[in-house]
């Protein structure tokens, strides 16, 4: 059975009234929409800025896709992930034209990584080229990124990036 919810209507509002404080004594106009923007808020951050995504092919993280995507001028950005394998991390920051990021892939698990750079050649791990650090494959650039396939373990990758090129 549905029940109407008391919107402020009958008492005179010429349009819906929404609470934002969650108060429980009178739930009728709690509004839900902020818990909607919140709970996307809290993905982005995770999926978007920290870059931290499940592959639909391989369910529960066992392969993780990490693309982490730098907006306006923000400099920094320190997220992890709780899954099932593990701890999953992506730790980046932006210091003048060099991208650094620091990753955890949990052990059982590859990832595919988006390092963001307009030159592959330019990417690097540990201080050597990433083409020749071990557990690290390049597959391919896509966009302003360039795409390596890495085994479970800790990375930490640097890149020429131009912070003033959009990203997509």
């Amino acid at each position: 059975m549905l029940r109407e919810r008391p919107c402020g209507i009958g008492q005179g509002a010429t349009s819906v009234w929404e609470r934002w404080d969650q108060d429980t004594r009178d739930p009728g106009m709690n509004g839900e929409s902020q818990l909607i923007l919140a709970g996307n808020l809290g993905a982005w951050f995770h999926q978007t800025l920290g870059g931290i995504n499940a592959d639909p092919e391989q369910p529960a993280f066992k392969h993780i896709i990490l693309r982490p995507r730098p907006v306006g001028d923000l400099q920094w950005v320190k997220c992890s992930f709780q899954s099932l394998h593990g701890s999953i991390r992506s730790d980046w920051n932006i210091e003048g034209e060099t991208f650094h990021w620091q990753i955890t892939v949990p052990p059982n698990t590859t990832a595919t990584v988006h390092i963001p750079t307009q030159d592959a050649a330019s990417v690097r791990e540990g201080g050597r080229p990433a083409e020749s650090a071990p557990g690290v494959k390049f597959l391919r650039m896509a966009g302003d990124a360039a795409v390596f396939e890495v085994q479970s373990g800790r990375y930490v990758f640097s890149s020429r990036f131009s912070p003033t090129k959009s990203l997509r």
